[in-house]
């Protein structure tokens, strides 16, 4: 199995600690963030194990990173 790397430091708060109501346009950035960072783990046979909302960084510009792989 290839290792993963992180990419790089992800500034950020964690999905499940927003508390404002997000727009539409903004949840949906998120969402396509997320698919595409687990697509880049499956292409690279990796599966993150736990994925939720406190797994999930945002930062200041709206872009999610995942986080917390729980690979063994």
């Amino acid at each position: 199995m290839p290792a993963v790397t992180r990419v790089g430091w992800a500034p950020g708060r964690a999905l499940a600690a927003r508390t404002l109501p997000a727009p539409t346009r903004c949840k949906l950035s998120i969402a396509l963030d997320v698919a595409m960072g687990l697509v880049y783990l499956h292409v690279n046979h990796v599966a993150h194990g736990s994925l939720s909302a406190a797994k999930v960084l945002v930062n200041d510009n709206g872009e999610a990173k995942l986080s917390a792989l729980d690979v063994a």
